[in-house]
């Protein structure tokens, strides 16, 4: 019986990755605790309270003790970052290079490679910022199929318990 491993207790994840059961716990010196789970997911959880989640098919997610998420998704290969003090979401999409923008205001923006932005008002208004500055108007069809993605949501992070009945892991 290995002293790392607690697999007497049943253990479970919260929504986060739907209810997976552990199949293995560590529980290191320094505070940091790994389960794997029958999903084929590994949650980590570390001692100043960041914790992360890695998907079996590579996307993972890291809640860190600021609020901020990381999101790393393979189809399409894109990062989602969300950063709590200012209520906004930066979306990089890998394949484009593309980065949208996702402001509390309701504006989002779309930073092209080329130095063209794309502009989606709350109003409904549409804009395309060229690199030189000039400003043209485009109707919703004309805007990259990145920014017309909705914006990302949060999910709660992972918490570690050896408590089976309480939902957690």
């Amino acid at each position: 019986n290995n002293n790392n491993n607690n697999n007497n207790n049943s253990h479970v994840i919260n929504n986060s990755t739907q209810g997976a059961r552990t199949v293995r716990e560590v529980r290191h010196p320094e505070g940091k605790v790994e389960a794997w789970l029958a999903d084929g997911s590994r949650v980590i959880a570390f001692a100043n309270g960041t914790s992360k989640v890695v998907k079996g098919n590579g996307e993972s997610e890291v809640w860190f003790g600021n609020g901020d998420v990381k999101r790393t998704k393979v189809a399409p290969p894109a990062v989602e970052y969300f950063y709590a003090e200012v209520d906004t979401w930066h979306v990089t999409w890998q394949d484009t290079g593309v980065e949208v923008y996702y402001f509390p205001s309701g504006q989002t923006e779309a930073h092209h490679q080329s130095g063209q932005r794309e502009v989606l008002f709350p109003t409904g208004e549409v804009a395309r910022v060229m690199a030189d500055g000039l400003e043209v108007e485009l109707t919703w069809d004309q805007l990259s199929v990145e920014i017309r993605q909705p914006r990302p949501t949060k999910s709660p992070p992972p918490k570690i318990s050896s408590n089976a009945n309480s939902g957690e892991l």
